[in-house]
């Protein structure tokens, strides 16, 4: 209260976000709500009494709140108690002084004790005045202590649900040197818009260039940095992580040659920043990351397994790049591994479907609204549809039901609910030809073909989080939310086909066993555009979208078209042995050398076999490379979509090595019995070892043991005949006879 007894609403209090989202399905963080006594100093919007805190956090119910004020002016902790929940204070003083570790050990036993005595169905609310640094820091704490995440972990997962999580460097820097290195204290979050609104009436300027409230909470007054348009824009995704001013990706944004109605984007304007962070949110939304061979939500919440992680080592970590201004967003979709001796198991072992690998250029698909579709590339760059249209299911069912009456045919883009929006898409732009014509045809007269979009996978749609589901959920979601309304309504005359940009398909996946179809030739010649290889999908029940590298899904290209995308150096050193005399000056002759770098090395793996005067552009570049036996490495192709080489731990490391040094695997199982020598080594190498994998999956009573046969002969079969010169026949003898070849 004042001196009038007027009470005083607690600084930055009415723009503060009322609460988080759930925390490892314990904490529920908020801001300290205020009774009747303040409402008539509150818009009525903005009211948030004790009743509020029930209602926003249903359906799940609270059974503990545990309140980290120093006042008790806010509320009557009665309003808590008579609602059937639990109620404790621990006075933390907040301003310069962090939760003792008094309070720390209190905070735990008393939620380790209503939780043993409350498992898994009511949850505990934490608050402060605002919600966001003792609440966090208590919450880090439990999670460090009892949880045993790592701390830098924690803190980000906070984050995630209470956007942007702790934005006090001392809190920080403490929870750091109590629970890991002080060296690794990530530098504060921008302080949120509400933290730093200079209109309001009960900031109090001390010395320091802090604001204090009567709480003790301070938080700073400097400006930061960010954009002047938010994502509330594109369709409500939520606001309310501060965001910093991102520059562009490096390089030039070049989309797919011969794809004319598809403009590109001034890559540091607001419609592109916008369109790769609603992509980068739909991702923390939609998927899953790995880390330490743990499955854990993207956003930092949990799954199953009690942990949370980075992206992949070929990705920036999703926190930071929520901390460093000077990073651009990176693309985030998900990445197959190459097959080899030691993965192929996993076709015995889970479960899997097939599909080719086109040979096309992968995109993200980003509906964010009409006229708001985005197509976003490996490198993050964005490019926009001139018109793309896709209506929801509801909308075209309504229309079927009301006979196809509307007033126009792109009535859809303006009614409510009428188009997607918050939908994030995975797939592939190809050129499509007359199947009739060959390959080389097609590869010469690529630019002339017609576009086409498939989608192969599917992280969010219409903000749902479908990637959190099964494959054949995804898969399924994918007929049913995009392609079937689109289609529908393009044969109701409700949309206009001639006008889109491109077509749009599903691809299609078959079952593990028809492997050896799509390598049939006839395959090939039947199908109106370019394939390079097979694509192993994981379908099992427990099977959703990774973020970044994926270790289940596994791509298979025949070895003549495997390659590595390196960056390129141009480097000049002395040839030894050519010394010339010019006057009185010894020159000492020259050469170019292209030294080739794979991701997260400063020395270089490899370099290329031949580098000519005309190969100096390459400098600097990304370059696709493939090795040439007894020649050494050739660029294919410059890599305009991608703007970083293949990181060295993704597991491209096994083309760099020679086949005998992987002939033992992790059990120590000697596949070099089985090799053979000779032009097609390689090739019987693969198919005699997953012909062993085969065998110990039928001891072991295996019922998926017939398929990995008929894959590795598929695979083995396609490889002799399309590669090598070898007669197959003497290739087969050396291959264990067991009865078990396929008829």
């Amino acid at each position: 209260m004042n001196p009038k007894g007027i009470p005083m609403l607690p600084p930055r209090w009415l723009n503060c976000p009322r609460m988080g989202d759930m925390i490892l399905d314990i904490f529920i963080p908020f801001k300290t709500p205020l009774d009747s006594k303040f409402d008539n100093f509150i818009q009525p919007e903005q009211l948030f009494h004790v009743d509020h805190v029930f209602q926003t956090a249903e359906p799940y119910k609270l059974g503990l709140v545990v309140d980290l004020t120093k006042s008790k002016r806010f509320y009557n902790r009665r309003e808590i108690t008579d609602s059937n929940c639990k109620y404790l204070k621990i006075e933390c003083k907040g301003n310069e002084e962090r939760p003792t570790p008094e309070q720390v050990d209190l905070f735990i036993k008393v939620v380790n004790q209503f939780l043993d005595n409350n498992p898994g169905e009511q949850k505990v609310g934490v608050h402060c005045t605002h919600g966001f640094n003792r609440t966090g820091f208590l919450i880090v704490a439990y999670l460090v202590e009892e949880l045993n995440y790592g701390v830098e972990i924690a803190v980000q997962i906070f984050a995630d649900a209470r956007p942007p999580g702790i934005y006090k460097p001392d809190y920080l820097q403490e929870l750091f040197e109590r629970y890991g290195s002080p060296e690794d204290c990530p530098p504060a979050p921008p302080l949120p818009d509400w933290c730093v609104d200079s209109s309001s009436s009960q900031k109090r300027s001390i010395p320091n260039g802090w604001d204090v409230d009567d709480e003790g909470t301070q938080s700073g007054t400097a400006k930061v940095a960010r954009h002047d348009v938010t994502l509330d824009s594109l369709h409500g995704v939520d606001n309310a992580r501060s965001r910093v001013v991102r520059p562009p990706p490096k390089g030039t944004p070049k989309f797919m040659e011969g794809v004319l109605r598809v403009a590109t984007l001034d890559q540091d304007s607001v419609e592109a920043h916008e369109a790769r962070e609603l992509a980068d949110r739909l991702c923390k939304i939609g998927a899953f990351i790995y880390s330490d061979g743990q499955l854990v939500f993207a956003d930092g919440q949990s799954s199953n397994s009690e942990s949370e992680s980075s992206v992949p080592p070929n990705s920036d970590r999703l926190e930071e790049t929520n901390k460093r201004s000077k990073h651009p967003l990176r693309f985030r979709g998900s990445q197959p591994v190459s097959i080899s001796v030691r993965n192929m198991e996993s076709l015995v072992n889970y479960d899997y479907c097939v599909s080719y690998k086109a040979d096309g250029c992968r995109y993200f698909l980003l509906i964010s609204g009409p006229n708001k579709v985005y197509l976003i590339d490996r490198a993050n760059f964005v490019y926009k549809p001139d018109v793309l249209h896709f209506p929801t299911v509801s909308w075209v069912k309504n229309m079927q039901q009301s006979g196809g009456q509307v007033q126009s045919t792109s009535a859809f883009l303006t009614c409510p609910d009428g188009h997607l929006f918050n939908t994030l898409l995975d797939g592939e732009m190809v050129m499509c030809h007359d199947p009739s014509k060959s390959e080389a045809y097609m590869h010469e007269n690529a630019a002339n073909g017609t576009p086409r979009f498939l989608i192969y996978d599917a992280v969010t749609v219409n903000g749902q989080p479908i990637g959190r589901t099964p494959f054949f959920e995804r898969y399924a979601a994918i007929d049913k939310q995009i392609i079937w309304p689109r289609n529908t309504a393009g044969h109701m005359g409700l949309v206009d086909f001639s006008a889109q940009s491109f077509s749009i398909r599903r691809k299609p996946f078959r079952p593990l066993n028809q492997t050896e179809e799509l390598l049939k030739p006839e395959f090939a010649q039947h199908l109106d555009h370019i394939t390079d290889g097979l694509i192993f999908q994981p379908c099992g029940p427990d099977e959703f979208y990774i973020l970044g590298t994926c270790p289940q899904t596994l791509k298979w290209k025949p070895p003549h078209l495997n390659t590595i995308d390196f960056r390129c150096k141009i480097v000049h050193e002395s040839k030894l042995g050519y010394e010339f005399i010019f006057s009185e000056h010894s020159v000492r002759e020259t050469e170019s050398i292209s030294q080739l770098y794979l991701g997260g090395l400063n020395v270089p793996s490899a370099k290329l076999a031949h580098v000519g005067p005309k190969d100096k552009h390459l400098d600097g570049k990304i370059v696709e490379c493939s090795l040439v036996p007894g020649v050494g490495w050739r660029v294919l192709r410059i890599r305009t979509d991608k703007t970083e080489p293949n990181y060295h731990k993704s597991g491209v490391a096994k083309h760099m090595n020679a086949l005998d040094n992987q002939a033992v695997d992790c059990h120590g199982t000697d596949y070099r019995k089985y090799h053979v020598s000779g032009d097609c080594s390689e090739s019987a190498y693969v198919c005699s070892a997953a012909w062993y994998q085969a065998q110990q999956a039928t001891d072991s009573g295996s019922d998926t043991c017939r398929q990995m046969i008929i894959i590795s002969f598929a695979l083995y079969f396609f490889e002799v005949f399309t590669c090598v010169t070898t007669p197959c026949k003497s290739i087969i003898k050396t291959i264990p006879q067991t009865g078990l070849l396929p008829q």
